[in-house]
């Protein structure tokens, strides 16, 4: 089948996404200039947060499983991905597939 067959239940993928949307959200409203590892631009809407946060978890695998354990498990179960397993000593900007190629 080619269906997606999920292993967690929604209301977890909910719960965690969730959470750490509204995390992003705070750190954006502060008016100190937090720095986080997803990009500010994600708190303008959750479909923008799952943007952003699916682009930290290719580009920064091993920092957000760091940062955000919760939110790289979801991302890992839905992509069926472990990109944080991938060459960690991969060039910065290094694509998935370069990533791959070199181990």
């Amino acid at each position: 089948s080619t269906d997606l067959e999920l292993d967690t239940p929604p209301h977890a993928w909910a719960a965690v996404l969730g959470a750490a949307y509204r995390r992003l959200v705070e750190a954006a409203d502060q008016d100190d200039d937090t720095v986080t590892l997803l990009d500010p631009y994600g708190a303008t809407d959750p479909c923008e947060f799952f943007a952003v946060a699916s682009e930290a978890f290719f580009e920064q695998p091993a920092r957000l499983a760091e940062d955000d354990p919760a939110l790289y498990a979801q991302l890992q179960r839905f992509y069926r991905l472990d990109p944080a397993r991938w060459a960690p000593d991969a060039p910065t900007g290094a694509s998935p597939a370069d990533r791959v190629a070199s181990t």
